[in-house]
């Protein structure tokens, strides 16, 4: 064999290694594991109770910085959001701001796998300072000059807690009576409050450390009434495999527990250190 067939023969068995090593890399078995861009292109339809805005607002550009999917959060009320997801038949996650929103998401054939997030305490708030003196429950259902306001019980999880609290007292329809204001929502409570237009309501411990402007009294009687904050994957869901990534990405020690702790939720998992 001559120097220039050996020369020859030793090109073309190189191109063809090249030529299947190249045909492997292609269309050979992928072993890795699917990167972010599994969610790429993908949207989620949140229905989310307001007072967890903060956090999952944060929680979800995060999400889809790292992942690609889009978030649409729908804020309101967690009654409201779940008679509209009940009557659309339309969602993906719902995530009211108490656990006792799971029963009746299941009564309705809604709820799939739940999710725990968070933890939030009802108080009693009053503006800084505490300038009508507000000295705790009783005050707020007897002192008839101050202006109270309450959340629908039917529409907003604080106004369910605080009904719960005051029929096991005997005293709902007279906490009704001196209510001066209904909201739907736990948000505009706070606003009235801050606005001077309340001089006592009912928030989440949460809400009051966030705004920075308002002042909790000691009020034993919302003891023990601790609202425990799910995320609940929706049977309804187009995207059931998306949603419990998005459920689990936001429980977890690692990425929502320290955004729900900046935003002064008890995290249900521990943060990571």
């Amino acid at each position: 064999m001559t120097n220039a067939t050996f020369k020859w023969l030793a090109a073309a068995v190189l191109a063809a290694a090249l030529l299947v090593y190249g045909l492997l890399r292609t269309w050979g078995p992928r072993t890795t594991a699917p990167g972010p861009s599994a969610g790429a292109g993908k949207e989620l339809q949140v229905f989310c109770a307001v007072s967890l805005r903060s956090p999952l607002e944060e929680l979800a550009r995060e999400y889809e910085q790292e992942y690609g999917t889009k978030i649409n959060l729908q804020f309101g009320g967690s009654g409201t959001l779940l008679a509209t997801i009940a009557t659309t038949g339309h969602g993906d996650l719902y995530l009211p701001a108490d656990g006792g929103y799971i029963a009746k998401a299941k009564e309705k054939n809604l709820a799939g796998e739940v999710m725990d997030l968070a933890i939030m305490k009802p108080v009693l708030a009053v503006a800084k300072g505490n300038p009508k003196a507000v000295k705790g429950w009783a005050d707020v259902l007897y002192r008839r000059e101050l202006k109270v306001g309450l959340c629908n019980p039917d529409l907003a999880a604080i106004g369910a807690v605080v009904q719960a609290v005051a029929k096991e007292r005997g005293e709902w329809e007279a906490l009704e009576a001196v209510s001066d204001v209904t909201k739907t929502t736990v948000a505009e409570l706070a606003v009235d409050l801050k606005a001077g237009a309340l001089d006592a309501t009912f928030l989440w411990d949460q809400m009051v450390a966030e705004t920075g402007d308002l002042d909790t009294l000691p009020c034993p009687e919302l003891a023990g009434h601790e609202a425990n904050v799910p995320a609940v994957v929706l049977k309804c869901s187009a995207a059931a495999d998306d949603s419990l990534r998005f459920a689990k990405w936001i429980a977890s020690a690692e990425h929502g527990a320290p955004v729900f702790l900046k935003h002064h939720f008890t995290p249900a998992a521990q943060p990571a250190h």
